[in-house]
């Protein structure tokens, strides 16, 4: 089954302007759609009449047929004689995190009443608020009409998914007044919010057992009482389940996939996820109103954007949480909370503290009591509205490590040096000329993390998202090496050293810039000439590769580019087809290699990418079977090496492991084949102990260097595969890992390891920094040579 990507999107949804037309005999709607992603062509509709008190249905049946990819169908010229209706659509969809079409069908429901609506839409939230509609229109106590019962319903649904206020999302007029007037394919609020969920519950179908089950859930859950309480008694609940799916999707993916399907430019990462708490359900809030600052003075305050209270705030007691200062309309509240009133707009004040790095705190909502608010701050029944979050300047301790880095190569281990980034913004240094001992470099608090480099020089990024070069040069006077940090717009850099000197620069505006030399076309523009002043050769760039000489390889440098659209282009030396365009000719000029990319990594000579649909293909050297095609061939053209991968990674060089979307974990390449307790090079994707990923739940990412390969579980775990002859899996031996393979723990609290094949740095939440393995040149900066065979704190000065 095939998608027909890129159609026209006339007749599409429903919305603004269009209308039920009521007539003697009864009504006509002349359009409706299907969305759980959009339905595929041929998915059935059948539409029930219903007794507009008892929601009974009268006997009278419609059935229809999906005409189109985009979850299409037309009932004009039928003429239904109640009002209110019941849609039940079944079929396969578009999976938006995949671009494919689903694996498996989904059944979705939805009530209207022609009377108002003006449009017959079934979705993912009139599914998941269809149970509670009928709860409350039927229950023997104060039962509700039709309108009463779906705008409650609606508020609850939304409500799970931490979003509130959903009267103004659903104001009508221009904007939609009900969930049965959404469409994926337009670009209002309350679209963008449907587009969100459907993404994260396909997200949970994903790790939690399918979409047909959450939502069975979800509404006998939610039918009861309104709140995702677990009241039938799950074996999961469903709040952290979306919790986590929250944080786990992929938003740029998914506009990526939303463009390509409907041939548009409405959908960005952004637009999208603020309707999400991608924070994974650590602060409830929706990232539509998080704010933070950076670098507030001691004693100084900050104040949140402004909250507008909605209409369902009105009446309402609003509050700062504990310590903060509550603002309405720019005065400062004096008592504890105060009732809202629709349309006065709140914000909360932080002050730095002296002792405390960050801060956080909420604008929060409770009931009245009595019909009055509490004059204490309540400590129950609390629905937290907006979120604001600042850090402290000069307040962090200095001994905090940031990050790690170390530019060593495999040719030259004994002059390696490696790089602390500390909490105060102060670089140090270690190698053998300072016997170990780490060393001062310089000094900039703006300073966040260390970015990978292909030139050996050592590049950081700024809290601001400017990047900068540390220029480190050798102070004689001193004697000692000192560094400056030289600013630019560069989010990333490949470059060749002298003579050459040739350099391909992309900014945070997506634009590439070139200069230098262009012997073999590395600078895009056509020729093989110098190109002595700085030029653009291309826009709309999302990332670019290093290839060849920019990755220290022994061939002419070359770039993979990836564009923000999902397109991938190459330029440059190409002798070992490493740019994928069949060829192993120079390319002089940027030459697309393919379209519905989401990443791609290269080790020089050889290139592995993954797909939006979560697909991994491979091109370029093959020596040691990282292309994972079977055999040592090269390949000139991107080959596919498998389906259904979240990730995938060339770890040391010529090795590639790679995470499917089950969680799996699978490996090929050069000494891939120690993962599973055997020896030699893997031509073959193989997958590893499946026992490692038997939580559904778990992402697992990978990275490493030649003789480790480390996987991080999203409990915070990491586990290490290796053939450990210097200690590298710091348990105390040498023994490698057992056959059949199973990794080993390497320890809890790390969030970064970084393998340099013979030894390991290893970083903790708590700032803390660990090495072990071969200490045989100082790497470790405890001012020893000694090796260890378990994770050795190191204590910088």
């Amino acid at each position: 089954m095939a998608l027909a990507l890129g159609a026209a999107l006339s007749g599409c949804g429903g919305g603004a302007g269009e209308a039920a037309t009521q007539t003697d005999t009864g009504y006509q709607v002349e359009s409706g759609v299907a969305q759980k992603g959009p339905l595929t062509m041929g998915s059935s509709v059948s539409i029930n009449e219903l007794n507009a008190s008892t929601l009974v249905p009268l006997g009278t049946s419609y059935n229809f047929e999906i005409r189109d990819d985009f979850g299409n169908f037309q009932p004009a010229g039928t003429v239904f004689k109640q009002r209110l209706l019941e849609t039940t659509a079944s079929g396969y969809y578009l999976d938006e995190l995949t671009g494919q079409v689903s694996t498996d069908t989904v059944t979705l429901r939805g009530m209207s009443d022609l009377s108002v609506d003006r449009t017959i839409n079934v979705n993912l939230l009139t599914d998941l608020s269809n149970a509670r509609i009928r709860a409350l229109m039927t229950r023997a106590a104060a039962p509700l009409g039709f309108a009463a019962a779906r705008a409650q319903a609606q508020r609850e649904v939304l409500a799970a998914f931490s979003i509130y206020n959903s009267t103004e999302l659903l104001a009508g007029g221009p904007q939609p007044a009900s969930f049965g007037e959404l469409d994926l394919s337009k670009n209002r609020n309350a679209d963008q919010a449907l587009t969100a969920l459907s993404a994260v519950v396909t997200q949970i179908g994903v790790t939690g057992g399918g979409i047909t089950r959450f939502i069975n859930q979800f509404e006998k859950d939610l039918a009861d009482d309104g709140l995702l309480n677990n009241s039938p008694k799950f074996a999961a609940p469903l709040a952290p389940q979306i919790s986590a799916a929250g944080k786990a999707v992929d938003f740029d993916r998914l506009a990526l996939t939303l463009n390509s399907f409907y041939n548009t430019t409405l959908y960005t990462a952004e637009s999208l996820a603020r309707w999400v708490d991608t924070s994974g359900g650590v602060d409830m809030v929706i990232d539509r109103f998080k704010s933070e600052t950076a670098n507030v003075a001691v004693s100084t305050e900050s104040k949140s954007p402004a909250y507008v209270a909605g209409s369902d705030d009105n009446g309402q007691c609003l509050s700062a949480s504990a310590g903060l200062k509550l603002y309405r309309s720019g005065q400062l509240v004096t008592t504890a909370t105060v009732k809202a009133t629709k349309g006065e707009q709140y914000a909360i004040g932080l002050t730095g503290s002296p002792t405390q790095a960050e801060a956080i705190g909420y604008l929060q909502r409770s009931a009245p009591v009595g019909g009055n608010c509490p004059a204490t701050l309540p400590t129950t029944g609390l629905t937290r509205l907006a979120q604001h979050a600042i850090s402290v300047a000069g307040v962090v301790d200095a001994r905090t490590v940031l990050d790690v880095y170390e530019n060593s190569v495999a040719e030259d281990r004994k002059n390696a040096a490696v790089y602390a980034l500390r909490g105060d913004g102060s670089v140090w240094y270690w190698n053998a000329s300072t016997r170990g001992v780490p060393t001062f470099l310089f000094k900039d608090a703006t300073l966040t993390r260390f970015l990978p480099n292909s030139d050996g020089q050592v590049r950081l990024l700024l809290k601001s998202g400017v990047a900068g070069t540390a220029r480190i040069v050798y102070n004689t006077r001193l004697a000692k090496w000192t560094a400056t940090l030289v600013k630019d717009t560069s989010t990333q850099v490949c470059s060749t050293p002298a003579p050459d000197s040739s350099t391909v620069s992309l900014k945070k505006d997506g634009r590439i810039w070139v200069k230098g030399a262009n012997a073999s076309g590395q600078l895009g523009d056509g020729t093989i000439f110098p190109v002595l002043n700085e030029k653009v050769i291309g826009s709309g760039y999302a990332s670019i590769v290093c290839t060849g000489g920019y990755a220290h390889a022994a061939t002419a440098p070359g770039i993979l580019a990836l564009k923000k659209d999902g397109t991938l282009l190459a330029w440059g030396g190409n002798s070992t087809g490493v740019l994928g365009d069949g060829t192993t000719a120079n390319v002089l000029t940027p030459k697309t290699i393919g379209t519905g990319f989401a990443s791609v990594q290269s080790n020089g000579s050889s290139a592995v990418a993954l797909k939006l649909d979560g697909s991994v293909w491979s091109w370029g050297s093959n020596a040691t079977g990282v292309l994972g095609n079977g055999t040592a061939t090269a390949t000139l053209v991107p080959q596919k090496v498998g389906t259904d991968f979240r990730t995938a990674a060339i770890v040391g060089g010529d090795r590639v492991i790679a995470a499917k979307t089950s969680g799996d974990l699978w490996a090929w390449g050069n000494g891939a084949a120690a993962l599973i307790g055997s020896s030699g090079h893997l031509y073959s994707p193989m997958a590893l102990d499946p026992a490692f990923v038997s939580v559904q739940s778990d992402e697992v990412t990978a990275s490493g260097a030649p003789n480790i390969a480390f996987g991080f579980k999203k409990d915070g775990s990491a586990w290490g595969w290796s053939a450990n002859a210097a200690g590298q899996l710091g348990n105390g031996t040498t023994t490698p890992t057992p056959s059949p393979s199973t990794p080993q723990p390497l320890g809890t609290g790390y969030t970064k390891l970084l393998g340099q094949g013979d030894h390991v740095f290893g970083i903790k939440s708590d700032g803390t920094l660990w090495a072990w393995g071969s200490n045989a040149w100082g790497q470790f900066g405890d001012g020893t040579t000694s090796d260890s065979l378990t994770p050795r704190q190191i204590a910088l000065p």
